[in-house]
């Protein structure tokens, strides 16, 4: 309602403090965009690019432990927190196309790739082509 966000955390390093920034900013684009939430139409288009048969979790915050990502899991998520819900996959996707070099972004899955491609999209159909 206010149009504002707090967010109060122990700074881990500058690197962890820019992706958390660019995560929860990433929730206020994702809400100004579809007005809601949840969007429906966003998510389920977005979930075609999981796993077959994956569900998410139960929402970010049930999901504050941190756990290692594995092998599999990697060529879908940038974390493992990305797999708690939708809206979080998004946020921890837009958090590393943010703060990460482009090796990173080279190291990636087609899958993974995909992902940072649609969020390009969205926010702005020009910068795509600049990938």
């Amino acid at each position: 309602k206010t149009c504002s966000m707090i967010y109060s955390m122990e700074i881990q390093s500058n690197d962890y403090l820019a992706e958390v920034m660019h995560h929860e900013l990433f929730h206020y684009f994702d809400y100004m965009i579809s007005h809601s939430r949840v969007d429906n139409a966003i998510e389920n288009d977005w979930s075609k690019l999981n796993p077959p048969g994956f569900q998410y979790g139960s929402g970010g915050e049930y999901e504050r432990v941190y756990v290692d990502i594995n092998k599999k899991d990697n060529m879908y998520f940038v974390t493992h927190y990305a797999m708690s819900q939708c809206c979080e996959d998004r946020a921890e996707t837009y958090a590393r196309l943010m703060t990460k070099n482009s090796n990173w972004y080279n190291e990636q899955s087609k899958v993974v790739k995909m992902k940072l491609e649609k969020l390009i999209n969205v926010l702005n159909p020009k910068i795509i082509k600049n990938l």
